[in-house]
């Protein structure tokens, strides 16, 4: 019995133009990488994580964050009116 993978298997398997988890709303980033998105150093991401500002994962010693879960959580910061 063999385990090898059919040629035919592989030409039916969907192909994308991408790497997967590209798009940063579809995977979780790193401190350092959410800091580029928010304009902070990845160590103020983790302060801001520790104050529980921000949502995130603790994965194998090191923090994740979801973008989405993090904007969601920013809103509460947003200024509502501004004043003329």
């Amino acid at each position: 019995m063999s385990n090898a993978v059919s040629s035919s298997a592989l030409a039916d398997a969907p192909t994308t133009s991408k790497p997967l988890f590209e798009d940063p709303q579809s995977r979780l980033l790193s401190s350092a990488e959410l800091g580029q998105f928010i304009g902070k150093s990845g160590r103020t991401i983790e302060r801001m994580v520790k104050a529980k500002k921000i949502p995130a994962y603790f994965i194998n010693g090191s923090y994740r964050f979801s973008l989405g879960d993090v904007r969601r959580a920013l809103e509460r910061f947003k200024i509502k009116e501004v004043a003329l």
